[in-house]
């Protein structure tokens, strides 16, 4: 197994907030393309070693490139109309986002909820062990293990303030408006009840 280079250049975006509220069920062929300052060489990603610290360090590396990534897409659909139009904007292009990230670093890249908004980010059966100890540990930032031939990457997703406008209580902190258009394009949505601070889900990273 290898491990990552601990070269980065990566911060978190004002945005944060909107990538955690995203899934999408559809596909699209839309890509993205990084820049220097937002991207790591997806050639120096992985190095002969075993220490799964280097992994770590990646991980985070890697899940704050992705949100920044989203973010800027997301503040210019927030900007010309509003939440609904950043859901919106989700509903289409998260998932093919985080998939072109996931080729550019040469991983895996996907967010899991035990209360999806869309089926493709449920839990696995290995996923859920993960969540209920996130869950019994709030102060844990990540987690790394092996698996068979891989290396996951786990960090939790905590529900912002702002994040209510997509996942709080329908009626007190989440508007009807915002949930008619969740409805209308989310039908089996689960992501709804949440309050400020709790486990929204995570980011899982699977280094190949």
């Amino acid at each position: 197994m290898k491990k990552p280079t601990l070269r980065f250049l990566i911060f978190f975006s004002v945005m944060a907030l909107f990538f955690e509220a995203c899934s999408s069920p559809k596909k699209s062929n839309e890509t993205f393309e990084t820049t220097p300052q937002d991207s790591i060489n997806s050639t120096e990603i992985l190095t002969e070693t075993d220490d799964l610290d280097t992994f770590q360090v990646q991980g985070n590396a890697i899940a704050k490139a992705s949100f920044k990534a989203l973010s800027g897409k997301l503040k210019g659909a927030v900007q010309s109309g509003g939440i609904a139009s950043a859901i919106q904007y989700c509903n289409v292009h998260a998932i093919p986002l985080t998939d072109s990230l996931s080729r550019v670093y040469n991983t895996e890249i996907q967010r899991v909820s035990d209360r999806n908004r869309n089926s493709v980010n449920a839990l696995s059966a290995s996923d859920s062990v993960v969540f209920a100890d996130f869950q019994a540990n709030p102060n844990q930032d990540s987690k790394v293990m092996k698996y068979g031939e891989n290396i996951l990457f786990y960090k939790p997703i905590l529900l912002k303030p702002l994040c209510l406008n997509c996942h709080g209580e329908l009626g007190k902190t989440l508007p009807e408006a915002n949930q008619k258009v969740i409805t209308e394009l989310y039908p089996e949505d689960k992501a709804v009840g949440y309050q400020i601070g709790e486990l929204r889900g995570m980011w899982k990273i699977r280094f190949r």
